[in-house]
């Protein structure tokens, strides 16, 4: 959803503090636990939220399959894995679905403005392991999106002002990453202001 013309977020990091504090985020992907390494099919998801703002888990869907672990909120600068895997008792059958999260930018004079996205993951019965992060509220959307190649998204412009007071826009970059181990990274961009003087 576009930003609302009148929202104006307040409290944006400088470009030189957003840099720093996404330097010192790792990029590693945990192992599976040998449990779901058991399962019939199964797959993970790291969501690296490279932003200041808190990612907020919304709702999921599934073609099939379950979570073996659930999905939560991802906090500024972490990161967070969830996991699924075919239904127990469930007959060649695979693991497709997608997790909705909500980035949630405080906006100057209370309340937030949000933008929400879906990381949509397949290890079907058969065909290839398949990712897609775009922006969307639809957990079967984000499922239908998935893709077997690396893709990338950018949100539309958010304005405010930065924690040194000067005018800034910024966007977000969705990049996902197939395969069984397969990433989702949120990553703040500044696109003007927000510069050190």
């Amino acid at each position: 959803m576009p930003p609302s013309p009148s929202a104006v977020i307040s409290g944006i990091t400088t470009a030189v503090s957003l840099a720093e504090s996404i330097s010192k985020m790792t990029t590693l992907i945990p192992s599976a636990p040998k449990d779901l390494k058991d399962k019939h099919r199964w797959v993970t998801v790291t969501v690296f939220n490279q932003t200041q703002y808190s990612l907020v888990y919304q709702a999921s869907y599934f073609d099939s399959g379950r979570f073996w672990t659930a999905p939560t909120n991802v906090e500024p600068f972490k990161e967070m894995t969830f996991s699924g895997c075919n239904k127990n008792d469930s007959i060649l059958t695979g693991v497709s679905g997608a997790a909705i999260f909500q980035l949630q930018m405080p906006k100057k004079g209370g309340g937030y403005e949000t933008l929400d996205i879906g990381a949509g993951f397949t290890n079907p019965q058969s065909g290839a392991f398949k990712s897609s992060g775009i922006f969307t509220s639809s957990g079967k959307a984000a499922y239908e999106a998935t893709t077997d190649n690396t893709s990338n998204n950018t949100s539309s412009n958010y304005s405010g002002k930065d924690t040194d007071d000067k005018e800034t826009t910024i966007n977000f970059l969705v990049v996902s990453s197939p395969g069984q181990e397969a990433s989702l990274t949120v990553t703040e961009q500044i696109v003007s202001g927000g510069q050190l003087s």
